[in-house]
């Protein structure tokens, strides 16, 4: 939207939902106008209109609606003013008498003033209507065209949050002991740390297992109610690209560690894992 002739949005609905349909509709009522004069005028408001709006551009069917413009903006209010007309041409052609024609132009001519009202009415209804949705219809492609440039900006941020993790676990975990930060007194949480050397999925997978079996040795373990697994870790993918000290974080509740049989765990089982190395499918696995 940044191509308006004018910045203000509701001064662009006024003009192009309101009253430039209606301008154009009175100028092909008022007979002064030649018909050449309303050709043009409504043809570059078309023009605008499509440009403005970026018709042809925004919408997959765009030359459909673009003809339909056409017919709404051009067509109609062209039958409506020329109702008259065409049916003055039909009277003069027929047999009937003098004062009969006379008689049946005159209420053909009340008839036609009453019904082209009707038609002007509907066809302003229907320039209002069709002005008020185009317009409302690009805000919602802009939108929608603006959430993945959002969603990327997002995500460009969270990989900056995670190098500085990244960076600061390193000064952090230095050698390849496993760390326990206590913090059950206040909020019933431990966080395990541990750097290692793993290299595929299935192998971080089960370092998790034996962290999480160390943590169930420690005093710490009585007092918690959710447990934290952090690993710090080289892994290789399937193309064998390797991405240097990845973060894998997950939360644990204590009740379902509970209910783990932790003699019953296969390493070679945690294989068909995949991207999710520990989520509760590793404690499950088990059951």
């Amino acid at each position: 939207m940044n191509n308006k002739f004018y910045q203000k949005d509701w001064l662009m609905w006024l003009m192009f939902a309101i009253f430039i349909p209606v301008g154009v509709v009175l100028m092909w009522v008022n007979s002064r106008y030649k018909k050449a004069v309303r050709v043009i005028v409504s043809l570059l408001y078309l023009f605008l209109f499509s440009v403005e709006y970026n018709v042809l551009k925004d919408y997959n069917n765009g030359f459909a609606i673009f003809i339909g413009y056409v017919l709404v903006f051009v067509l109609l209010p062209y039958v409506i003013v020329h109702w008259k007309q065409l049916h003055k041409r039909n009277f003069s052609d027929s047999n009937t008498s003098g004062e009969q024609l006379k008689y049946n132009y005159n209420n053909e001519y009340k008839k036609t003033s009453s019904q082209k009202s009707i038609g002007i009415y509907i066809v302003g209804v229907i320039l209002v209507t069709v002005g008020f949705l185009t317009v409302n219809s690009p805000h919602k492609n802009v939108e929608s065209a603006s959430q993945p440039a959002q969603n990327t900006t997002k995500q460009e941020v969270k990989k900056v949050d995670n190098a500085n993790l990244q960076a600061d676990l390193r000064d952090k975990l230095k050698d390849n002991a496993i760390q326990i930060e206590d913090s059950t007194d206040s909020t019933g949480y431990i966080l395990i740390k541990n750097k290692c050397q793993a290299d595929t999925r299935s192998r971080i997978s089960y370092e998790t297992y034996l962290m999480l079996n160390e943590a169930r040795q420690r005093p710490e373990y009585k007092k918690c109610n959710k447990i934290g697994v952090m690993i710090t870790a080289d892994l290789t993918d399937k193309y064998g690209n390797t991405s240097n000290d990845k973060v894998y974080m997950q939360d644990f509740d204590k009740s379902e560690l509970d209910k783990v049989n932790w003699d019953n765990i296969d390493e070679n089982k945690m294989d068909a894992i995949g991207e999710t190395p520990w989520y509760h499918e590793i404690i499950n696995l088990d059951k």
